[in-house]
């Protein structure tokens, strides 16, 4: 059986694989954001919504994956961050409420609401992404080896 070095050791070693993989999914909701914006940009309604869509579920994909297991992972890594990892567990909460009321200004058609809307919350959700990747850059507890 492993001892507590070799378990924390792969616990670390997780934690980073899983950091690779939310940065990797933060570029990609980029993406998605970017094809949004554009369609609304162009006034194509049909689009935007079909964008805004797919955005949507990607973004609730990726906010459950980190609260049912990254969060987790880094919380046993990081007893230390428990307050953070609630901080950001909260503002999941208020995003998705961002995301419901951009759902309503996009069932309106209006695109200048639909624009302030996206900017504020856009720079809410780039807060929080900024805020989720210094936690993952953070340096391990004492006594575990990187």
């Amino acid at each position: 059986m492993p001892g507590p070095e070799s378990q924390a050791a792969g616990l670390a070693m997780r934690v980073r694989r899983e950091a690779l993989r939310i940065a990797a999914q933060h570029h990609q909701l980029d993406q998605f954001h970017a094809v949004f914006e554009d369609a609304l940009a162009r006034r194509d309604l049909t689009s935007a919504r079909v964008a805004f869509a797919r955005f949507a579920d990607a973004l609730e994909a990726h906010f459950s994956l980190e609260e049912e297991f990254y969060f987790p992972a880094l919380h046993g890594h990081r007893r230390d961050l428990t307050g953070e990892l609630a901080q950001l567990t909260r503002e999941h909460a208020a995003l998705r409420g961002g995301v419901a009321q951009l759902t309503s200004e996009l069932a309106g058609s209006d695109f200048a609401a639909c624009e302030l809307e996206l900017a504020a919350w856009t720079a809410q959700l780039l807060s929080h992404e900024r805020h989720e990747e210094a936690l993952l850059e953070g340096s391990p507890p004492a006594g575990v080896a990187s």
